[in-house]
């Protein structure tokens, strides 16, 4: 550990500590509640899809590296 300009120590970062290293994935899915769409259902073969929310237009895009882009 180190200590910071006001004196306090910084501890040292997360990956270096031992113990069980949940993923975003794993708590995102444990703290969800309600119904799961599949992207395969949701896209239907296709990279992008249009969705309307609260009458604003918004474009959802798959990319080639399996991200998902949201924009307006």
């Amino acid at each position: 550990m180190t200590n910071n300009y006001y004196g306090a120590q910084n501890a040292p970062h997360a990956s270096t500590q031992n113990g069980p290293n949940p993923t975003n994935r794993d708590v995102a899915e444990d703290q969800f509640v309600g119904d799961v769409i599949d992207t395969n259902d949701l896209f239907k073969g296709e990279r992008e899809i249009r969705i309307r929310h609260n009458n604003t237009l918004y474009r959802l895009r798959s990319t080639r590296f399996g991200k998902l882009l949201l924009t307006k």
